[in-house]
């Protein structure tokens, strides 16, 4: 019976591989058939046309001389003693714009220089890399050469990849590959595979080749692996080969888009007995939540795409805790939860930075995005500090409020009839989104300030204006203010409230105004030792927060911001800047997509821990 037992389930495992094989076969043959994007009954040549309509958009292409715009054809003709002025100026961002375009409508268009998307972005960063590559942007040269390091790196990954397998064989197989005769059917088994996989990819470079076989014989050998009880949590992917994997990656379910976490009670239950920010940054190369270039909310200090940052290492990491797993954001689904109710965020810079990060994610979502409008005007949050975004599909608006400090920024004036600015201490600037469904509150970086830091004849309770306090005591004060606002203002059985903790600034050498720089920075910190020490802010806010009779979600977002020193604006603020040596960096914000699609992430998971179904309060 046993050797039956064995025999059977050698069967088994055959027929899989042979029908896995052949499946994998004809899906790849149908994604060479049709285009990736667009409806199956689209004529190809009519998708063709649409995406080259994208070099002649007047609204993507206006500020870059025609000269040195990217051709249909695929060139960039760029001379090496222009290269400062192209990489500095509007043909990088503008060139990227098109490109984005063109990926929209044809995610497999191919130039007549045979160069793809992604061949021409290679070539434009090498172009405007520093090293000896730097003034070249010949599109066919950089193909060349490239093809000529392929058939290496295909061999190289193609030989790591089979020894690896063959290791884990030898670990989680032992019994199928003990005789000799069974050795050598399995052995016919894998080169039969081989055939069928490499059938479907004839026509791609030898290093593509080697990555999608490399790839589907890893997940062979997990697949065959799950026979046996053994599996690895925490290994680094194939195409993950030219990093160092010193931090962790996540497996090949987590990096799958499309299977993200079901939102059920058992995942529900895993993340309110979890640490949601306790957790490390892993790799992660799914598409970001929005495309670089394509959202129209991000501003312009935070859009380091549009301002000619050409790595896009910032976008390749995602927040993972230790303890649980968290489900990836659904835009469709916070939409639903947000029907019909105000979100409002109060706060600093790093609270919009949370803000746009938030609505180009939902927008992401919408298939009509002429339905997302804007309340109030650009205009408005210029004079009045207030920007408000209404999904008119789903009744529900998100608004931003600056309040950097919370509580109110006042004037008054001296003995010499000279008006000063003071920090009122007693008083919460602004009250208009009481009635809010969701409040997300923040402050903090406005306390390091220079002014608030010496605290000189600048904060005032009543009419008293101090000599000298202290900025602690000032900060608490006003937290004291906040919290009691909240407390008599805030109906607890209709409005939740939310608090953003402190967001991690990595300037070297200096402060924002003393020289201080991040760039340069392409990974984040790998060590936690090597974190910054915990922001004495935040122990103020935790105490506070813990006296209060409205309960308050603490979005501590600390100590994960703590790790991506990679993931700021750095020099890459808006064009009309001067990139000079001596420029002001921005270490403090944060590039979008970036770092702050993640806070949204723990938001999303936080609502889902606090209930399916907020009140329908409207």
């Amino acid at each position: 019976m046993a050797s039956l037992y064995t025999v059977g389930k050698s069967w088994v495992l055959a027929v899989t591989i042979v029908c896995m094989s052949i499946f994998w076969f004809h899906l790849c043959k149908a994604d060479e058939d049709l285009p990736e994007t667009g409806s199956v009954g689209d004529d190809p040549a009519q998708i063709v046309a649409k995406a080259l309509l994208c070099f002649n958009d007047k609204y993507i292409y206006s500020s870059c001389e025609e000269s040195s715009r990217l051709s249909a054809s695929g060139n960039l003709d760029v001379s090496p003693e222009y290269a400062d002025e192209y990489c500095s100026g509007p043909c990088l961002s503008e060139t990227h714009l098109v490109l984005n375009c063109i990926e929209n409508i044809m995610k497999n268009f191919v130039f007549y220089n045979k160069a793809t998307i992604h061949d021409i972005r290679d070539t434009i960063k090498a172009g405007c890399s520093y090293g000896p590559e730097r003034g070249n942007f010949d599109v066919e040269e950089h193909l060349e050469a490239e093809e000529s390091g392929s058939n290496k790196a295909a061999t190289s990954i193609l030989f790591g990849t089979m020894i690896s397998i063959l290791m884990q064989f030898s670990r989680t197989a032992p019994c199928l590959l003990w005789r000799s005769r069974t050795h050598i059917f399995y052995m016919f088994l894998l080169l039969l595979s081989l055939f069928f996989l490499s059938m479907s990819f004839n026509q791609r470079s030898p290093t593509a080749l080697a990555l999608a076989l490399a790839t589907r014989l890893r997940f062979a050998a997990d697949y065959i692996a799950s026979f046996t009880s053994v599996s690895s949590s925490n290994t680094c992917i194939v195409s993950d080969v030219r990093s160092n994997c010193t931090l962790s990656s996540v497996t090949a379910v987590e990096r799958t888009p499309g299977n993200s976490l079901e939102d059920g009670n058992d995942v529900i239950k895993d993340l309110s007995s979890c640490d949601i920010f306790n957790g490390n940054w892993v790799l992660d190369d799914s598409r970001p939540a929005y495309i670089p270039g394509s959202c129209p909310y991000v501003d312009d200090s935070f859009n380091c795409f549009k301002n000619g940052r050409v790595d896009f290492s910032y976008v390749r990491y995602r927040w993972k805790p230790f303890d649980c797993q968290i489900p990836r954001f659904n835009g469709r689904k916070m939409l639903e939860m947000l029907r019909g109710k105000r979100l409002v965020f109060v706060g600093d810079s790093l609270n919009r930075n949370m803000w746009e990060s938030l609505v180009c994610s939902l927008r992401e979502s919408l298939k009509d995005k002429r339905r997302l409008f804007e309340v109030s005007t650009r205009n408005e949050y210029r004079t009045q500090g207030f920007f408000s975004l209404r999904f008119q599909d789903y009744q529900c608006t998100i608004d931003f409020i600056k309040s950097p400090f919370l509580v109110q920024e006042w004037k008054i004036s001296d003995k010499s009839e000279i008006r000063r600015e003071t920090l009122r201490l007693d008083m919460i600037q602004g009250s208009k989104y009481s009635d809010a469904d969701i409040i997300v509150f923040n402050t903090g970086h406005w306390w390091t300030h220079q002014k608030t830091g010496k605290g000189k004849n600048y904060f005032q309770e009543g009419s008293h204006v101090y000599d000298r306090m202290e900025v602690k005591e000032a900060f608490t004060k006003a937290l004291k203010t906040w919290a009691q606002w909240v407390d008599s203002n805030i109906d607890r059985k209709h409005t939740r409230v939310f608090f953003a903790g402190y967001s991690s600034s990595h300037f070297r050498k200096g402060q924002w105004d003393t020289g201080g720089n991040c760039h340069g920075e392409t990974e984040p910190i790998s060590n936690e030792t090597s974190l910054a020490p915990y922001p004495w802010m935040m122990s103020i806010l935790e105490s506070v927060i813990s006296e209060m009779k409205t309960p308050v979600f603490y979005l501590n977002i600390t100590k994960m911001t703590a790790y991506r020193k990679d993931g700021h604006p750095s020099i890459y603020r808006p064009l009309e800047i001067p990139r000079t040596p001596g420029m002001f960096q921005d270490c403090s914000h944060w590039c979008l997509p970036g770092v702050p699609d993640f806070w949204n992430e723990l938001l999303y998971a936080a609502l889902l821990i606090s209930g399916h179904d907020l009140p329908n309060n409207h």
